[in-house]
């Protein structure tokens, strides 16, 4: 997902957050799931500071999941973008 907003192929957000997860349900077996994205933060550590001070991305982040994903992109200007997926199997 990050790639895709990152190129473009879908605007930033949590759009196709479903397809996303009915995906993962298909290798995984795994129950709801939620997801934080985030852009322009220049590294790991400053995102996960943001989303923590985020009362609906904390709320993801503390989530009763025992499963995450994190996926990054970097684009060639430097703009990165985030996504991380929580699941609970």
């Amino acid at each position: 997902h990050s790639y895709n907003m990152a190129n473009g192929t879908v605007s930033f957000g949590h759009d196709g957050f479903g397809d996303r997860i009915k995906r993962i349900k298909q290798q995984i077996s795994g129950g709801g799931g939620s997801e934080n994205v985030a852009y322009g933060y220049p590294n790991s550590q400053s995102v996960v500071n943001g989303w923590l001070g985020s009362s609906g991305h904390k709320k993801n982040i503390e989530g009763k999941h025992d499963i995450t994903g994190i996926g990054i992109c970097r684009m060639d200007n430097g703009a990165i973008y985030y996504t991380q997926i929580f699941m609970t199997e």
